[in-house]
């Protein structure tokens, strides 16, 4: 009968680490969207060799297993915690759009990052009640963009109308319409059409 401590360090605790490395790996994808998918490829990048190398040397202790997915995991957490702190280090930059003023006093606007970037396109349009004077109520999110995303404050930001409009001017046409307003964008080669969430109610702008 085998000795339970080995098998229990040969074959389960690998097992659960490895569980573990996946779920990591999949709620990292989740939280942060595309960049998170540069973690979970970094990931398997560091440790995937490093597992393949303690199959084919023959590690029953697992210590080098074990090793090289701490590392992995460790290294993959640094650099999520980077780019979630410093997204300026990974966003492509667009020109300063906001001077390009195509409604006068249009107001501010939450927009995503992910959509100021251009990582994922302009999906949503949603007109809230505005916080203040200086806002219009209208928030921007992007196709790709995950609820856990959209929640985290740092990953929002507050501009100019304007600046929403010079990357999608479509929302041009969708200005004046009334708080409440929530709207999505179906693309068609150069084509853009907005209709009603949750219905296939065409808005026609």
């Amino acid at each position: 009968m085998p000795n339970l401590v080995e098998l229990f360090v040969e074959y389960i605790l690998p097992f659960i680490m490895l569980l573990l490395a996946i779920i990591y790996a999949a709620l990292k994808v989740q939280s942060m969207g595309g960049p998170g998918i540069i973690v979970a490829v970094f990931f398997v990048l560091l440790f995937g060799p490093s597992l393949s190398y303690a199959l084919i040397a023959n590690d029953s202790s697992g210590m080098l297993f074990l090793a090289s997915l701490s590392v992995a995991l460790v290294a993959s957490g640094v650099l999520a915690l980077v780019m979630y702190r410093k997204p300026d280090l990974y966003l492509r930059q667009r020109p300063n759009l906001a001077g390009t003023v195509l409604i006068p006093a249009a107001g501010g606007c939450v927009c995503t990052k992910s959509v100021l970037s251009g990582s994922t396109p302009l999906k949503w349009c949603v007109r809230c009640e505005p916080v203040d004077g200086a806002d219009n109520g209208w928030r921007f999110i992007g196709r790709d963009d995950k609820d856990i995303y959209i929640n985290t404050a740092a990953n929002n930001s507050v501009v100019d109308f304007n600046t929403v409009a010079n990357i999608e001017p479509a929302v041009l046409a969708i200005y004046d319409m009334p708080v409440g307003t929530e709207l999505y964008i179906e693309r068609d080669g150069d084509d853009i059409r907005f209709f009603r969430t949750g219905t296939r109610d065409e808005v026609k702008v």
